[in-house]
């Protein structure tokens, strides 16, 4: 498979398949790899999808800010927003520097879905009424979470 620029990294470096692979197996121990591919879904990090004997999951590389107390610092704002209800994702590691590329990565469990931008144009009125009073709501219980 084809690497990925990897972040912290000349932009010539890649992510390779076995780094990724390094990564599971240096976050998750226990973890058997059944298949892994490199994804195009994020924005703000390079990733790849690795299917296991625990379910699939998404390993990360943060890019846009590869600091590792930032991705520390979202992965504590998201247990947060758990803790009041919010829908998120259930992470499974973080290593601040992986061995492999000196880099952070994340292991996060992997959830199958379409992003909004993609949805967005197809949507109703109402359904986007609908949409954002749902969002709306999640905000708000954010804002009622305490730290």
């Amino acid at each position: 498979m084809a690497g990925m620029s990897a972040p912290g990294l000349p932009s010539e470096a890649t992510v390779t398949e076995a780094q990724a692979r390094d990564a599971v197996a240096e976050a998750c121990p226990t973890t058997r790899i059944v298949s892994i591919e490199s994804t195009t879904l994020g924005y703000t990090s390079r990733q790849w999808l690795a299917r296991t004997d625990e379910g699939d999951l998404l390993v990360k590389f943060p890019a846009r800010d590869p600091d590792p107390e930032r991705t520390r610092a979202m992965i504590y704002a998201t247990r947060l927003a758990s803790e009041v209800g919010v829908p998120v994702v259930r992470f499974r590691a973080f290593l601040p520097e992986l061995r492999a590329t000196g880099t952070p990565v994340v292991v996060q469990e992997f959830v199958a879905g379409e992003r909004a931008s993609d949805v967005w144009p197809a949507l109703d009125r109402a359904q986007r009424c609908h949409l954002a009073g749902e969002f709306g709501a999640v905000v708000g219980r954010l804002f009622g979470a305490q730290p």
